[in-house]
């Protein structure tokens, strides 16, 4: 982590953080297509926390790697964004 750094963080309102989300383009991701779950881009899915919450997050597959799962979700105020969550804490099903 050191490494990689905190990078040149700036303060801002909210309103303009969600202005600036709702300008940008989510990078393009690759989904493993040896992947052994089996899953494919484009397939609607959601991610579970397998420990606690255990509130369901639903989106359309973009990136699946052997440490992370992608989705595109779309949200009225910012448009589509990509969430990233770690492989391992959690349960992904097709739906």
């Amino acid at each position: 982590m050191k490494a990689f750094g905190n990078g040149a963080p700036s303060d801002m309102a909210p309103a303009e953080a969600l202005d600036v989300a709702k300008a940008a383009t989510p990078a393009l991701a690759q989904v493993d297509a040896n992947d052994p779950s089996g899953l494919t881009a484009g397939q609607a899915i959601s991610v579970t926390p397998d420990d606690t919450g255990k509130v369901p997050v639903t989106g359309i597959l973009v990136g699946l790697a052997p440490d992370r799962i992608s989705i595109r979700r779309s949200d009225p105020r910012v448009g589509d964004v990509v969430v990233h969550f770690p492989r391992a804490g959690y349960v992904v099903s097709r739906l």
